[in-house]
């Protein structure tokens, strides 16, 4: 393959989310009860969701209760996971707040290990919030604070369900480069205390990983703003053995894909709104999940590394790079492809993508379409300098 001309492409690679696939935070339908979905042996069965008084929203089982608290920004919201449960028939989805409450929206989540009923409270001002067990309810107590609505706030009693990623926001915290891969320890229930000044972290319950520790499921985006721009985290329950990355110009968003993993949380859409960022989606798709980083105006400069509990993403507020701004380069033999390539440099041809996108500049718009046709096994010829990704 002759690759003597540059030319650019600004080919739209397809990425569909399918509206299917984001239902519940981003296209929800209209009900009037709580879908329940198929009866899990075992749950406890949320009965009833109410407001006794101004501020408080209690949550009432069949048996005991158990229940974590969350927050969630943008707009702000508190909310309750109860663990190990189901909602009942009757039990409304939606309910009308009061005081510092406009809305309460309940809903099952059957299909999480264990099973969780959620109920979330959006809130109008700035609160401090606490959870009160009492046997067979649970009771959110609400305290109004003076001020705007914060984006984003520390929080040192935050439940986290893994250790390993309060661990991994306070190294990103301190600068420090990301730690060896190792197993991450399945969901143990452990309600650790979060570190002082650490960014209010967004997770939800995830399943256990493979036997080997591996991921085979994303779970949710944490991010925080930095002196250059944003860093995205991508939480996932186990160590990640296959990912591929690349970018898109036209609309400019990044991508990264999870082969044989899915995705293990309801929320789909993460209004980050900071930096050159704009929005974070997830998607279900065939034997991977898949998550697209949508940018504002045109493309940054960004990095993306693997670390012991996902995958962190970087964006600069600086000019594009293509393939991001680590990389080294790599001289192709006889025969090789651009799945030969990723094979030898990251053991995983199917990130042939991240080579691909990182190089878009030395190939012709038909060499493109052929590589993609071919799923990137077109024999690309001698002694071709590549950039390739350092991920």
């Amino acid at each position: 393959m002759a690759m003597k001309r540059k030319m650019r492409l600004s080919v739209a690679l397809g990425l569909p989310l399918l509206c299917a696939a984001l239902l519940g935070a981003a296209c929800p339908k209209q009900k009037t009860g709580v879908e329940a979905g198929p009866k899990k042996k075992g749950a406890t069965t949320v009965t009833e969701v109410s407001m006794p008084e101004a501020n408080q929203v209690e949550i009432k089982g069949s048996s005991l209760l158990e229940g974590y608290p969350f927050l969630i920004p943008d707009p702000l919201r508190i909310g309750v996971d109860v663990k190990d449960a189901q909602a009942a028939l009757d039990l409304p989805s939606q309910i009308s707040g009061s005081g510092v409450i406009t809305n309460i929206e309940v809903k099952s989540l059957p299909n999480l290990e264990p099973p969780v009923v959620r109920v979330i409270a959006t809130v109008n001002q700035n609160v401090t919030y606490e959870l009160k067990n009492r046997g067979m309810s649970l009771v959110l107590v609400l305290e109004p604070k003076e001020g705007p609505v914060a984006e984003e706030q520390p929080d040192a009693s935050k439940i986290l369900p893994y250790d390993e990623t309060k661990k991994e926001l306070e190294r990103m915290l301190s600068g420090a480069p990301p730690p060896p891969m190792s197993p991450s320890p399945a969901y143990s229930g452990a309600r650790p205390a979060m570190a002082e000044n650490v960014p209010q972290a967004k997770l939800r319950m995830m399943p256990p990983p493979n036997g080997d520790g591996s991921a085979n499921a994303v779970g949710d985006i944490l991010y925080r703003t930095t002196d250059d721009g944003v860093q995205i985290l991508i939480v996932t329950n186990g160590s990640v053995a296959r990912f591929a990355d690349y970018d898109v110009p036209n609309p400019p968003r990044l991508v990264v894909d999870f082969q044989g993993m899915t995705v293990a949380t309801p929320k789909y859409t993460y209004p980050v709104s900071w930096g050159g960022v704009s929005q974070v989606r997830l998607g279900k798709h065939p034997g991977m999940a898949r998550v697209v980083v949508d940018f504002r105006g045109k493309m940054p400069a960004y990095s993306v590394k693997r670390t012991e509990s996902g995958v962190s993403i970087t964006v600069f507020k600086a000019g594009y790079v293509p393939g991001g701004v680590d990389c080294q380069y790599y001289t192709t033999g006889a025969g090789e492809s651009l799945r030969d390539v990723a094979r030898k440099v990251y053991g995983n041809p199917e990130a042939w993508v991240t080579i691909m996108s990182a190089n878009r500049g030395l190939f012709k718009r038909s060499e493109l379409e052929e590589m993609r046709k071919n799923g990137g096994s077109t024999i690309l010829g001698e002694a071709i300098k590549l950039k390739v990704p350092n991920r």
